[in-house]
């Protein structure tokens, strides 16, 4: 493989992963609101909206997100591991 196919091969690497990033990080730009601190109004924290509304997305978005990044990569984590005791096994 040339230098110049690397190249292409990890911007292209580059951009998809970022890209994906970017469409799972999009949903907090929308749930997360500032809360103010009831003894301190000049201070406040970052946390999920509190509307009636968005509370069907925050479940889903949580739902999502625990399947996506705990869950599968538990699942993909657990199956290789016995995918390689099983091929290590064979091999001896």
């Amino acid at each position: 493989m040339t230098h110049v196919n690397r190249r292409k091969r990890l911007v292209l690497v580059f951009i998809l992963i970022w890209s994906i990033g970017i469409i799972m990080a999009s949903p907090n730009l929308f749930l997360l609101t500032l809360h103010p601190l009831y003894n301190r109004p000049e201070y406040y924290i970052c946390g999920l909206s509190d509307h009636y509304a968005h509370s069907y997305l925050i479940l889903l978005y949580k739902y999502i997100e625990s399947i996506l990044f705990f869950f599968i990569p538990i699942f993909v984590q657990v199956s290789l591991n016995r995918f390689h005791f099983y091929f290590f096994i064979e091999c001896k």
